[in-house]
C-alpha cells in the first residue's frame, strides 16, 4: 500500500515538473523574441536623436549659406584710380572720381610702378604723397575701406577735351579732312582708330564727297585735333558732277552706189 502510494507521489511530480518547466519555456520564448525583433530596428530615443541632428545640420548649411551672401556683397573685388589726398601709414585717403576710400595696407601689399611713370624711388607708403595718382586693387566692402593688395603709381592721366562740330565737307584725304563751319574750316587729322558712319552703316572714306552735311566728333592731342568719328547724314543726294553721257552720233550713210554703165 505504501509501495503504491510513493510510485503515484512520484508521477505526480514527474508531471508537474513537465508542465512547469513547459509553461515556463512557453512564457520564456515570446520574450526572446521580442528582444530579438526589437533589437533589429534603434530604440524610438535613438532616432529622435537622429532626426535632431540632421535638422541642426540643415539649419546651420543655410545660414552659412546666408553669411556667404552677405559678405559677397559686402565684399568685392575692384581696382580704383585716384588720386592720394592724406597718407597716415599703414592707410592712404584715395580720391576717385565718383567716392573717397580709405586705402589699408600691409606687410603684404606690393608696391610698383608703371612702366610708363618717372617715379624711380624704391616704393614704400612713406615715399607716397599727395597728389600722387594709383590704382589700387583689392577688396571693397560696403564702408568704402579698400584692403589693398595691389598699388601701382601712375601718371596723371591727361584730360581729353572732345568736340563735336557739324559742317560741310570741304577736302578729304587719306590723312586728314577739312569741313566748313558756322566759326571757320576746321581741320582734324584721320587715323586707323577714325571711324566713318553714315547712318548705322560703316562706310569707306572714298564714300565721302564734297559737299556734303557731317558731324565729326574729335580730341586734342599733342595740341593735333583727331577725328575720333565722322558721321555722314544719310540719305543725301550725290553731289559727284557726272560726265555728260555722249550718245552715239548718228552716222550718215552715204550711199556710194557705183556708176552704172550705160
Amino acid at each position: 500500500m505504501k509501495l503504491k502510494r510513493l510510485k503515484l507521489v512520484v508521477i505526480l511530480v514527474t508531471l508537474s515538473s513537465f508542465f512547469l518547466l513547459n509553461r515556463l519555456f512557453n512564457s520564456l520564448y515570446p520574450i526572446y523574441a521580442k528582444e530579438a525583433t526589437t533589437s533589429s530596428s534603434p530604440p524610438p530615443e535613438s532616432s529622435d536623436i537622429k532626426l535632431k541632428i540632421e535638422e541642426l545640420k540643415s539649419q546651420i548649411a543655410s545660414k552659412a549659406a546666408k553669411l556667404k551672401q552677405e559678405i559677397n556683397k559686402k565684399i568685392q573685388n575692384k581696382a580704383l584710380v585716384g588720386e592720394i589726398i592724406s597718407v597716415d601709414d599703414p592707410k592712404l585717403t584715395l580720391q576717385t572720381k565718383l567716392k573717397t576710400y580709405t586705402v589699408i595696407t600691409n606687410e603684404y601689399t606690393v608696391l610698383s610702378n608703371s612702366s610708363s611713370n618717372k617715379f624711380k624711388k624704391a616704393l614704400t607708403l612713406k615715399t607716397l604723397s599727395e597728389g600722387n595718382n594709383l590704382v589700387v586693387l583689392g577688396d571693397v566692402d560696403d564702408n568704402n575701406s579698400l584692403n589693398a593688395k595691389k598699388i601701382i603709381v601712375i601718371n596723371k592721366p591727361e584730360s581729353i577735351e572732345r568736340q563735336i562740330n557739324l559742317g560741310k565737307v570741304e577736302e578729304i584725304t587719306a590723312k586728314s579732312i577739312k569741313i566748313a563751319t558756322s566759326g571757320g574750316t576746321l581741320k582734324a587729322a584721320i587715323t586707323s582708330e577714325t571711324q566713318l558712319l553714315e547712318g548705322s552703316k560703316e562706310i569707306a572714306f572714298s564714300d565721302m564727297e564734297e559737299g556734303k552735311s557731317v558731324i565729326i566728333s574729335s580730341i586734342f592731342k599733342d595740341k593735333e585735333r583727331i577725328a575720333k568719328l565722322i558721321f555722314l547724314k544719310p540719305n543725301q543726294p550725290s553731289l559727284k558732277t557726272k560726265p555728260k553721257e555722249t550718245t552715239p552720233s548718228s552716222k550718215t550713210s552715204t550711199s556710194s552706189g557705183k556708176n552704172k554703165k550705160i
